[in-house]
């Protein structure tokens, strides 16, 4: 009983705060106290299959509904058993490699989603790939402790004062006037406009519009060709990666429409 009364509290207490959408992962991962006590539950009924030796008919019934349960969770869990792709999906190393390896030498990369911020850290943390490039998270920057963590990482980054006017916003528009030499990406447009600063379509995220000098529209789209050769991988079997993929190219296409570039946009 406790399951489902937990399950009950814990979707009521999140959709007193937010609307509850099933396939982002932060909502599921709540769902985290339900889920050990139903796997609890499951270990305890398969103790007691195992243990009840001396009532056959019992035990073949409890055998029996931990089959059907285990059978049903298999079998109906979306997406559909012969067409999961999970193993093939590789698109958060895919988003983080391209942004990364793309970024111009010693660059200040903005972001603030979660499909885009953690594999980067990651990446650069683990793997120690491009440690030159200073990956700045929109979303902690207003926090105090969050900023001798960059700096412990990046010495040569040049420190601002951050009490200031202007919120986040303007503890970010400080610190990139303090380090102008330092070219400047953008997950998406909103952010280069929150920022105050003109924009431009790079090959894998936005950019400082300066670094598009002289190459007008002819800079190559690697982001779109890369979620294309994505979907063409996964298709329709890793369902949390369709949502990104889909919040990552409405995000492109939005920033090329604002451009300018209507052809790119619907692509």
């Amino acid at each position: 009983a406790m399951a489902p009364l937990s399950l009950g509290l814990t979707l009521w207490m999140l959709s007193t705060n937010t609307i509850f959408f099933p396939e982002i992962p932060d909502y599921t991962g709540y769902l985290a106290v339900p889920l050990l006590l139903c796997c609890s539950g499951t270990a305890a009924l398969v103790v007691r299959v195992t243990t009840i030796g001396n009532n056959s008919k019992r035990s073949a019934l409890l055998a029996g509904a931990l089959i059907i349960v285990l059978a049903a969770n298999v079998l109906f869990s979306p997406p559909s058993l012969f067409s999961r792709t999970r193993y093939r999906d590789r698109v958060a190393r895919t988003l983080a490699e391209g942004a990364l390896e793309s970024a111009p030498r010693n660059a200040i990369i903005i972001m603030g989603s979660d499909h885009w911020l953690f594999p980067m850290l990651y990446l650069q943390e683990v793997e120690r790939l491009r440690p030159d490039v200073v990956i700045l998270a929109e979303g902690l920057s207003g926090s105090s402790w969050y900023w001798p963590q960059v700096h412990s990482r990046h010495p040569d980054l040049r420190p601002v004062e951050l009490r200031g006017p202007g919120g986040t916003p303007g503890r970010l528009r400080r610190l990139l006037a303090a380090n102008s030499d330092r070219p400047v990406l953008y997950e998406s447009w909103e952010y280069a406009t929150m920022l105050r600063r003109p924009f431009c379509a790079g090959p894998w995220l936005m950019m400082d519009a300066e670094l598009c000098t002289g190459q007008g529209d002819e800079m190559e789209d690697s982001l779109t060709s890369a979620m294309d050769h994505a979907i063409e991988d996964i298709g329709m079997g890793s369902p949390i990666t369709e949502a990104v993929i889909a919040r990552v190219t409405f995000d492109r296409g939005e920033a090329f429409w604002r451009l300018g570039r209507p052809n790119d946009a619907l692509r």
